[in-house]
C-alpha cells in the first residue's frame, strides 16, 4: 500500500496485507481525497490491527459471507476485508472505494469474491 511501504502491516493483533487491487485504489485516492482522509483510514486499519476492535456499526460493518467493511471518520471511506483462511491473525484488504450510501454495492462484493479468489488460487501454487 503507499503508505505501508512493507507491504503490510504488522500489528499486535493482526497482520494486514492489501492486495494489489487495494494498493491500486488506494494510489487512485491519494489524488482524489484529502490527505488526512487517507491517513485516518490508515490510522483505523492500524488500530484494528493493534487491538482487533472497532466500534460497530461507526467504524466497521459486517457485510455477510466473511467481508467487512473498514469505515473513515465520515464513513464515506472504505476498506473491505476479509480474514485469510489459510493464515490465522492475517487481515486481507480487497479495495478501497468512496460510498455514498451504507448499502453493500453488488459489484463491490463481486470485486471482494474474485480477489478473494484470486488469492486461494495462488496459495494452492
Amino acid at each position: 500500500m503507499g503508505v505501508w511501504t512493507t507491504g503490510s502491516y504488522n500489528g499486535s493483533r493482526f497482520r494486514i496485507e492489501p492486495s494489489p487491487e487495494a494498493d491500486s485504489a488506494f494510489d487512485s485516492l491519494s489524488g482524489k481525497r484529502p490527505k488526512k482522509d487517507l491517513a485516518r483510514i490508515v490510522a483505523r486499519i492500524e488500530r484494528f490491527a493493534n487491538t482487533g476492535k472497532l466500534h460497530a456499526p461507526g467504524q466497521i460493518n459486517d457485510e455477510g459471507d466473511g467481508f467487512f467493511a473498514i469505515k473513515d471518520v465520515s464513513g464515506q471511506l472504505r476498506a473491505y476485508c476479509w480474514y485469510d483462511e489459510t493464515e490465522r491473525g492475517v487481515v486481507i484488504i480487497s479495495h478501497f472505494i468512496v460510498k455514498k450510501k451504507d448499502d453493500l454495492d453488488p459489484r463491490d462484493k463481486a470485486k471482494m469474491i474474485q480477489v478473494r479468489n484470486i488469492r486461494r488460487q495462488s496459495k494452492r501454487k
